[in-house]
């Protein structure tokens, strides 16, 4: 059996800021603490800041009940930042002065897990990926999968080892060794065709664009196929993103950013690399489904 009774580990890693040069970048699972060493040496004993919007802020140790940050007190300074929420998001720097942190510093990313479901070839079954939204620093020993809360198996992949069918009755949740109190939110398949498949999830800030009450589970209707469409006009070129479902929820990219905009008419022009690379980098995706995006060919 494995255990359950972790609230917050220690993530299995520490970074150092000073001897990295142009600063290094952390991706943290949601829930754990992680150690920050400055190592770098200095005529004064460092301190540590964090990047608050544009400025730099000294980092103040914990006291009381405020004990998210707890800082070391000798020369080389550990900064340990526990149970990290996506607010924590940001760069770290250990310095004798703030000025001097745009050249060395830490970025830190937050992320929680998700099963993330994909369409496979012959229209009635899908597959399962546990998956967080940056490549996690600390490498996980092993994914484990639960079904209905019951512990199934463990495996050094992420993905599912088996194709999924439709069933309602269903949840399928999974975790990481060693952190199996942060697993990620179950997602139940309930439909799956040629053309589409459904997906049901705890969390209901999955469907937050629809207006969907976070307290509540949701559902999400996803096309099986999705490609960009490139039609060129004597001025300018048009592209449409394509579904194999038509009630479908578009939203635009480009260059991996979301556009706030209707996508406009990309005006055409000599094939400058700076040209070439904005349509090329263009594409279309299913509403809070990132995975499934498509670039431009």
């Amino acid at each position: 059996m494995f255990a359950t009774k972790l609230v917050f580990a220690v993530v299995g890693f520490i970074l150092n800021s000073g001897v990295l040069g142009k600063g290094s970048r952390i991706c943290a699972l949601k829930g754990t603490s992680l150690n920050l060493s400055c190592s770098a040496e200095h005529s004064t004993i460092p301190k540590w800041f964090k990047l608050n919007g544009t400025k730099w802020t000294e980092v103040l140790n914990g006291n009381g009940n405020s004990l998210k940050h707890q800082i070391s007190k000798d020369t080389h300074p550990t900064l340990s930042v526990t149970g990290l929420t996506k607010d924590d998001k940001t760069s770290y720097c250990c310095n004798e002065k703030p000025e001097n942190c745009h050249e060395d510093h830490i970025q830190l990313t937050v992320t929680a897990l998700q099963v993330k479901v994909f369409p496979t070839t012959d229209g009635q079954t899908v597959t399962l990926m546990c998956s967080t939204t940056c490549t996690l620093t600390d490498r996980p020993a092993a994914y484990i999968w639960y079904r209905n809360s019951e512990l199934l198996y463990q495996d050094r992949s992420p993905w599912y080892q088996e194709m999924v069918t439709s069933d309602k009755t269903v949840r399928y949740s999974c975790a990481i060794k060693g952190y199996e109190a942060l697993r990620a939110p179950a997602v139940t398949v309930e439909w799956v065709s040629s053309t589409c498949f459904t997906v049901s999830y705890n969390d209901g800030r999955r469907c937050l664009y629809n207006h969907t009450s976070v307290k509540g589970p949701c559902s999400i209707t996803y096309p099986t196929e999705i490609y960009v469409e490139k039609t060129p006009r004597k001025d300018y070129v048009k592209l449409s993103c394509k579904t194999s479902w038509p009630n479908t929820n578009i939203q635009w990219y480009k260059n991996r950013e979301m556009l706030k905009d209707p996508l406009q008419p990309i005006p055409t022009c000599l094939k400058t690399t700076s040209c070439v690379l904005s349509v090329v980098s263009r594409s279309c995706s299913l509403m809070k489904s990132v995975s499934i995006t498509k670039p431009v060919a």
